[in-house]
């Protein structure tokens, strides 16, 4: 028997002994704050024989709860999908109004501050939120009106009935280098169309928002339930009208998410800046420093590497090679048919007058030189 069986008789007699924890052994281990690691279910018997190193390999993978295991049940019952694993939290606004400083804690712990990241995780967008500032005779009647989508819950704050405004979304939008431009554009349209009507706060970064569950936040805050299926993006889309222009300067943080990634996808794909990426980063940089609320650099860096990442397949297959021939082209031909509307070659003078082209056209030089088709000397 040559190493490699004995290796993999070894390896199948240890996997046949594993005994693989159950949900809610598992579930019980990470709240006791164990670290388990085992094999996943239905891989626990994976193995590839005769690798080039010689040996066995097998798939394990550490096992690890969602952030959204940890949401409480009635947040979950009203559409939210996804939670991150370590959100930012915060215990909200002191007496003076000056917020306490934010921190990162395991999803474990979130949802007992007032303040914390549910609308985003590290790599999705599984909620929109907005900041209603202003006063809710303003905007709630439009907002529980047949012409906007009504909130999955509306969070107040009691000592000033400021509000958040939370839609969920059934498949949050993924975000970041491996992110689907469509998905995004299409969250930043309804985004902006949602801020505009609700008069939303234009610089909420959506990175904190007020926990309609906190305990420690009874008598601070008030939630009201209104829906509990979560919404589709063509849901929220239907009640964009057709036609409508997003502004030039973003509202939202989903905007500037998306117009950073036109642009970005613009300017790389001149031929002169083809292959420059820290040029492309600088620029972004730029622009992105004149919004009302600027990315932070985590999020900028993350669009920058999603547009490295399209742009240099797109040069390596030679597919923006081929884009920006067949573009030329079509530019070449509106202007061709611009320059031949009304040109002489479309009402052809020379046959109303029964002479030749090139005759003419020698008639014509031949007015401008002062003699018969002869230039003055």
């Amino acid at each position: 028997m040559g190493g490699n069986e004995q290796k993999a008789t070894a390896w199948r007699g240890k996997l046949q002994a594993v005994k693989f924890p159950s949900r809610t052994e598992v579930e019980k281990m990470s709240h006791r704050r164990f670290l388990c690691t085992a094999f996943r279910p239905g891989m626990q018997r994976r193995h590839r024989l005769g690798d080039p190193g010689g040996g066995v390999v097998v798939d394990a993978v550490q096992l690890a709860l969602p952030g959204i295991a940890y949401a409480p049940a009635k947040v979950r019952r009203y559409g939210l999908q996804e939670a991150h694993t370590h959100p930012l939290v915060s215990s909200g606004k002191d007496a003076a109004g000056v917020w306490h400083s934010s921190f990162r804690v395991p999803a474990a712990r979130a949802w007992g501050f007032p303040e914390l990241e549910y609308g985003r995780t590290g790599t999705s967008i599984p909620a929109l939120l907005f900041d209603m500032d202003g006063d809710p005779t303003d905007w709630l009647v439009d907002v529980l009106g047949p012409a906007l989508p009504r909130p999955n819950w509306i969070t107040w704050r009691t000592a000033n009935r400021h509000a958040h405004v939370c839609y969920t979304l059934a498949r949050p939008v993924l975000t970041g280098a491996q992110a689907r431009p469509t998905p995004q554009a299409w969250l930043a349209r309804i985004g902006e169309y949602l801020a505009l009507k609700l008069k939303a706060d234009a610089a909420y970064s959506a990175a904190l928002a007020h926990n309609p569950m906190a305990r420690a936040s009874r008598g601070r805050y008030r939630t009201d339930w209104l829906r509990q299926e979560p919404y589709s993006l063509a849901e929220l889309a239907a009640f964009v009208p057709k036609g409508w222009r997003r502004p030039p300067q973003p509202r939202t943080v989903y905007g500037r998410n998306d117009a950073l990634f036109r642009e970005g996808m613009r300017w790389s794909g001149k031929p002169a800046n083809w292959g420059k990426w820290a040029a492309l980063g600088t620029h972004l940089w730029a622009m992105n420093a004149g919004f009302i609320e600027p990315l932070n650099a985590r999020e900028l860096a993350g669009i920058v590497k999603s547009i490295v990442r399209y742009q240099r397949r797109n040069l390596e297959s030679g597919q923006q090679q081929e884009m920006f021939s067949r573009i030329q082209s079509v530019r070449g031909k509106k202007s061709g048919a611009a320059r031949y509307q009304g040109s002489n070659e479309q009402t052809r003078p020379w046959e109303a007058e029964g002479v030749s082209r090139r005759t003419w056209y020698r008639h014509q030089a031949g007015q401008h030189t002062g003699k018969r088709g002869r230039p003055k000397k």
